[in-house]
């Protein structure tokens, strides 16, 4: 039985072996019978849908690269438990020694009338005349500068027409950067702060 449990059904025996030969079906197969528990697991300990998903997905990832190491002691399901545990923990060690940093206070205030409550700059020029302005790109800049990290990062990995999708891809795959769902909230929320004086 390659050296597992006798406790462990043959089903489970044979998907072991299939996933050891690298196979994509078998591969499939793990995440469509233990990925919603997994996610279960995650959501409830993270109460964030999107931080659950990430963590069910570094589990299996971390799982396929683990898996010709496990040895068999324990049922799958119960290893990729503890994978999908940890990883949540990490996530949660990770979220309170570095709290995500609020932009409220950057965003523009708005009157009960739906009216800017602080005054605004007047942008009847042409977007070009102003771009060329040096005050303008100075202000955009230190507006830019004013973000946390991450909503920086995000701003500009997501507006420069520099970037290719490549290196947006890339990007979001970073530690630096949230979710694509997130990302994109966040651009929009940069892209709010960093307009406002």
């Amino acid at each position: 039985m390659n050296g597992m449990a006798s406790t462990v059904p043959d089903e489970e025996v044979l998907l072991l072996d299939r996933l050891r030969r690298h196979e994509d079906a078998a591969c499939e197969e793990l995440v469509r019978t233990q990925g919603g528990r997994l996610l279960a697991v995650a959501r409830r300990m993270l109460r964030n849908d999107e931080d659950a998903r990430d963590v069910v997905q570094e589990g299996f990832i971390s799982a396929f690269r683990a898996i010709p190491n496990f040895n068999g002691q324990c049922r799958l399901s119960t290893w990729l438990h503890r994978i999908v545990v940890n990883a949540a923990l990490m996530k949660i060690r990770t979220r309170t020694r570095k709290p995500e940093e609020s932009i409220d206070d950057l965003l523009p205030r708005y009157l009960e009338d739906g009216h800017h409550a602080d005054p605004t700059s007047d942008w009847g020029a042409p977007a070009n005349e102003l771009l060329e302005q040096q005050q303008v790109r100075a202000q955009v800049r230190a507006g830019i500068d004013r973000l946390p990290e991450s909503y920086r990062t995000v701003l500009l990995c997501g507006t420069s027409k520099r970037w290719t999708r490549r290196r947006r891809r890339a990007c979001w795959a970073s530690r630096r950067t949230p979710s694509r769902s997130g990302f994109t909230v966040r651009v929009k929320r940069s892209r709010r702060s960093s307009s406002r004086r």
